[in-house]
């Protein structure tokens, strides 16, 4: 019995070679679609069940460090390339795979720009409107700090009072006069107060009673003769004692004029002798003219009206220089200039202290004046 077992049985070398040509013959080679993957999805379910991890250890699962996969034959490059697991680059030896992630070394991945969110165009809108603040606030620091500059350096305005004035425009001055010597230069007697004149430049005469070293008024016949104002007898018989000298600034050159009181209340009289004697009142009046020299010729007087008065003028050939005379009210106007005549008429209008002579003959009744009983 024994013997026929031995008959039967298959000897160990004869097994092994078949087993050995089943095995590489006939055995399928392992497709990659079954290779069994260990997935951490039971273990991350399971976190907190000790007994399932306790029973996973005792159990012949697959280790969770590493999963060995042994390929199939190489069979062709085409069906390399169709499994999604396994590429060219595969070996046909076993390949262990670690579960854990890929290093840094392993796998580059390049950022892309990030999308702006709502929360960067937030940002974005904000960083904005801080840079325009900024911008504004220091524009609007540098347009103060430049008028402050600009400011400081203009002066403050001061109010500055003009010089007080040493000259009365509305009243009389004093002009003394030396009466010791026989003539006066008229020029040298009133030249410190032409200068006084031309420094302040009034826009009125400026009006002088002539006194002498003692302030005592000066009689114009005593001036005229030392003055050398050689006037007739019919115009001087007709005049007073009392007079103003005038100093007037025509065209920034001073001019004399003079207003004589008239013993002549109608000045008929006084008329007629200055009409009668005005081909020689030029050069009777030469010293008014300052030191000018005066050429007269026989051109006649001429008749010209300026406030209600009536004047007689000869120009002269210099500049602003003529003689113009006219009763006005009760005084003689003489001027050595248009202008300066007529500014003493302005003068006399407006201090209204002068009583004229149309005041005067108002007064007098109708018969008195036919009677001739003055």
């Amino acid at each position: 019995m024994f013997n026929d077992d031995k008959k039967n049985s298959p000897s160990p070398e004869s097994v092994s070679s078949v087993d050995t040509k089943l095995s590489f013959n006939d055995a399928k080679p392992a497709q990659p679609e079954n290779i069994p993957i260990y997935t951490m999805k039971k273990d991350l379910q399971n976190i907190n069940n000790n007994q399932y991890f306790s029973d996973s250890n005792n159990s012949g699962d697959v280790s969770a460090e590493t999963i060995r996969i042994t390929p199939a034959p190489a069979r062709s490059d085409s069906r390399l390339r169709t499994s999604p697991f396994l590429s060219q680059d595969v070996k046909k030896e076993s390949v262990a795979m670690p579960v854990s992630a890929p290093s840094n070394e392993q796998i580059n991945i390049k950022a892309g720009p990030a999308p702006h969110t709502p929360s960067s165009w937030g940002k974005l809108i904000l960083i904005t409107v801080v840079i325009f603040l900024l911008f504004a606030a220091g524009a609007g620091g540098y347009y103060f700090w430049i008028n402050k500059k600009s400011a400081a350096k203009i002066p403050t305005s001061t109010t500055v009072s003009p010089p007080k004035s040493t000259l009365a425009l509305d009243k009389p001055n004093y002009l003394n006069v030396d009466t010791s010597s026989e003539k006066i230069d008229i020029a040298s007697a009133i030249d410190k107060y032409v200068r006084e004149v031309t420094d302040e430049k009034p826009n009125t005469p400026v009006e002088f009673i002539v006194v002498d070293n003692q302030n005592n008024p000066i009689l114009f016949k005593d001036f005229a003769s030392k003055s050398g104002l050689s006037l007739p007898k019919d115009i001087t018989g007709n005049l007073k004692d009392t007079f103003s000298l005038f100093i007037y600034l025509d065209e920034e050159q001073p001019r004399i004029g003079l207003a004589v009181d008239s013993n002549d209340l109608v000045g008929i009289n006084l008329k007629d002798a200055l009409l009668k004697n005005e081909t020689s009142l030029i050069s009777n009046m030469t010293s008014l003219y300052l030191g000018n020299s005066v050429n007269t010729d026989d051109t006649p007087f001429t008749t010209s009206y300026y406030g209600g008065a009536e004047i007689r003028y000869k120009n002269i050939p210099i500049p602003t220089m003529s003689l113009d005379y006219t009763i006005f009210r009760d005084k003689l106007i003489i001027g050595t200039s248009k202008m300066t005549a007529r500014s003493i008429i302005d003068y006399l209008t407006a201090n209204g202290k002068v009583q004229g002579v149309e005041d005067v003959i108002d007064g007098i009744p109708e018969e008195d004046l036919q009677n001739g009983n003055l």
